[in-house]
């Protein structure tokens, strides 16, 4: 089983809070999430270097010869497909996104809120 776990995007300061700060330094607000703490959820994967990933993570696929299509180092980002109630990578359009990769295939390099613009590069 995947430990539950979350960080959270701070719009108003523009910072990603890890869970243990939310507790320390608003412990009532992880009951009552307003607009300006958006979750996070932990995937329950790591990355190629042990960095974890959570939901809006950019990261450098390094793909084998099974994954046909599918550009060595190009940017990618997670999220949550409540469709299919599964973490899924963007490759560039709906129809390329999948299932996680092999988390040894994935490098993080940011993430869709303090890096905004790798999110340009996704698009290309």
């Amino acid at each position: 089983m995947r430990e539950i776990k979350f960080n959270f995007w701070v719009k108003s300061i523009k910072e990603i809070w890890r869970w243990e700060r939310v507790k320390m330094e608003h412990p009532f607000q992880i009951f009552f999430l307003d607009e300006d703490f958006i979750p996070l959820q932990y995937t329950g994967l790591k990355d190629k270097n042990g960095k974890e990933i959570y939901e809006g993570d950019v990261f450098k696929f390094h793909p084998s010869k099974e994954w046909k299509g599918t550009e060595p180092d190009n940017p990618c980002f997670v999220f949550w497909a409540d469709s299919l109630s599964a973490f899924m990578f963007y490759v560039g359009t709906p129809e390329m996104s999948t299932l996680l990769p092999p988390s040894e295939s994935i490098e993080i390099i940011g993430n869709v809120h303090e890096n905004p613009e790798l999110l340009r590069e996704v698009k290309k």
